[in-house]
């Protein structure tokens, strides 16, 4: 669902199908590079610290993907990087 919307959003606010798609591979590019490492950090550090710190980090992504959209100053830079 999460790729819709911001394919959605990128095809909304730039009219560029292109973009809509590249956004979308890149948003698998972290999971390919950090599967391996975020395996051996899960398995070695306190699992209610790690959950809280990422799903923060998610949080702050959102609200600043969420302004930028609701300011309407998103570019399609941004969008790849906070969705990666």
């Amino acid at each position: 669902m999460q790729n819709v919307a911001l394919g959605w959003l990128v095809l909304n606010h730039h009219q560029l199908g292109l973009l809509a798609g590249r956004g979308g591979v890149c948003g698998v590019h972290p999971f390919l590079l950090f599967t391996l490492f975020g395996g051996v950090v899960a398995d070695r550090v306190n699992k209610r610290r790690l959950l809280l710190v990422t799903q923060s980090v998610m949080m702050l992504l959102a609200f600043t993907l969420a302004v930028l959209t609701w300011l309407k100053i998103i570019t399609v830079w941004e969008v790849v990087v906070l969705s990666s």
